[in-house]
């Protein structure tokens, strides 16, 4: 007998702040160019961590996140902070704390 749980939907997961959901999300797009993101969470608090062999275009990473967040708009998160990460390399490259156009509420 085949099993009948539904499957979740992880975009509605996202939206409500599940870190895994949202890794998921990000990481459909991101592993086609080679980049690996994990998302931990803290209250208030949503923190990407992104790992590529090569360095990471600051400006083009916080531009396509923060539109990519945008949509999401998980109420719980009041901050959103992303460390670049090259493979082999013991310090990131950069963090940013990202501003979204719609506000976290």
């Amino acid at each position: 007998m085949p099993d009948s749980t539904p499957v979740p939907n992880p975009w509605r997961l996202a939206c409500t702040g599940d870190p895994q959901a949202i890794a998921q999300i990000l990481n459909r797009t991101l592993q086609t160019k080679g980049i690996e993101a994990t998302v931990t969470s803290q209250p208030q608090c949503l923190r990407l961590t992104l790992r590529s062999p090569q360095p990471l275009n600051r400006e083009k990473v916080v531009a396509w996140l923060q539109t990519g967040l945008a949509k999401l708009n998980p109420a719980q998160f009041q901050r959103i902070e992303v460390v670049a990460w090259r493979s082999q390399v013991p310090a990131p490259d950069w963090q940013q704390e990202v501003k979204v156009a719609a506000p976290f509420r």
